[in-house]
């Protein structure tokens, strides 16, 4: 009997807030970590993380959002 295997497919995530003067290397940075980044890009304010995920799981996104949320109020307070 032949079993199949899911196919890997991308996903695109929204990151809003983004403080001026990131780069594109710095949002790829930070989601790295979490999983396989396909691409990253910063678009004025906010930008777009496309990763590579088998059966994509809703509190997997949630984790990661907030990881990220977390890592920027923590710069911030750094900065002030």
């Amino acid at each position: 009997m032949h079993q199949s295997i899911p196919k890997r497919s991308t996903t695109k995530i929204f990151v809003g807030n983004i403080k001026d003067g990131t780069t594109n290397e710095e949002l790829q940075t930070l989601f790295e970590p979490h999983g396989t980044v396909v691409e990253a890009d910063v678009v004025g304010g906010y930008g777009f993380v496309v990763s590579f995920c088998f059966l994509c799981n809703v509190y997997w996104f949630m984790f990661l959002i907030i990881t990220v949320i977390f890592k920027f109020v923590k710069v911030l307070d750094e900065c002030a």
